[in-house]
């Protein structure tokens, strides 16, 4: 409803010579409308007291919070670097934090859709069961991460003019700096949505979050005047690392995080592996189409030959299941 409401305000006040305003404001509109399309076969209206939404107004506000915080360090590097540095360097920042971004919104939606089924198996006391889903879900996450973070490094350079034209070439480097990001995040994205939530470890995620914050300003303030948006990206990259490595610590004595991560050293290897003859190829060759679309499917080849062998032989049961389904 809310979705609906705030299209339908844009849409209206765009005004009808505001194309581009009409558009977004319209797609969203359109978006949320569709979704309701046969609704009522799944679900069913049920009347809520106010005291049935009462009772999870402060768990509701206690997870409210570490997202307005995560959204205020998100922001904070690109407001810190506009104020220290240029406003080029905050437009070429921005473009390669977009591009590095874009890669871990598909790895995030694995949280979205495991945080109620392990919050589920959590209340029901399957604590084996879960461990086990977070053992598989580790693997995917690292599986995925790996090869999009070690392909983003090796078409950085080739990327960056190619997308954003010559005045952004410097975005390149920035996505090489910020990739590993990717596989930082995905580790800690299934410690939180799948252990610490689920068991209402609240306390441990929001306090990563602020110690997470103040580490990010305090290396802001450091690099960004002698490094520019290279040093905010450096501030990001251990700040998120230090988000990730307090999530996995805080919870060490409830499931072997780090044994999860470790047992998928292959992964790493794999895509480091991956990236040299990428990177290489396009440092031999003028940035263009055509280089990076070669260097994208020859990333892709490389990564499958090498990974799918250790999948077959590891995961043979699981990928037999799916298989089936």
């Amino acid at each position: 409803y809310a979705i609906i409401i705030d299209s339908c305000y844009r849409f209206i006040a765009a005004g009808p010579k505001n194309g581009y305003s009409i558009i977004v404001s319209a797609s969203m509109l359109i978006g949320s409308l569709v979704l309701w399309v046969g609704i009522g076969r799944y679900v069913k209206i049920v009347k809520v007291s106010w005291k049935d939404i009462a009772k999870h107004v402060k768990g509701c506000l206690i997870l409210f919070f570490p997202v307005l915080v995560i959204s205020v360090y998100r922001t904070m590097d690109k407001i810190m670097l506009g104020n220290i540095s240029t406003m080029s360097q905050v437009a070429i920042y921005n473009n390669a934090d977009k591009i590095v971004e874009l890669p871990y919104g598909i790895i995030a939606s694995l949280g979205v859709v495991m945080l109620p089924r392990m919050t589920a198996m959590v209340a029901r006391g399957e604590e084996s069961m879960s461990k086990k889903y977070i053992e598989v879900s580790m693997r995917f996450m690292l599986v995925c991460a790996c090869g999009m973070a070690f392909g983003l490094f090796g078409i950085g350079k080739v990327f960056a003019p190619v997308f954003f034209g010559n005045d952004f070439i410097a975005c390149g480097q920035l996505i090489m700096i910020i990739s590993p990001m990717i596989i930082i995040r995905a580790c800690a994205n299934v410690v939180r949505t799948q252990y610490l939530l689920p068991n209402r470890r609240d306390k441990d995620y929001i306090v990563s979050i602020l110690i997470g914050v103040v580490i990010n300003l305090v290396l802001n303030a450091l690099l960004i005047p002698r490094y520019g948006a290279d040093g905010a990206a450096v501030a990001t990259l251990f700040c998120e690392s230090f988000v990730a490595v307090y999530q996995v610590v805080a919870c060490r004595r409830a499931i072997p995080v780090t044994k999860y991560i470790f047992r998928n050293w292959y992964f790493l290897l794999a895509g480091a592996i991956m990236s040299i003859p990428v990177y290489l190829y396009g440092m031999k060759h003028a940035p263009s189409v055509k280089v990076l679309a070669v260097q994208v499917a020859m990333g892709v080849v490389i990564y499958m030959i090498a990974v799918l062998p250790y999948l077959m032989h590891s995961e043979k049961e699981l990928i037999k299941k799916i298989l089936k389904r």
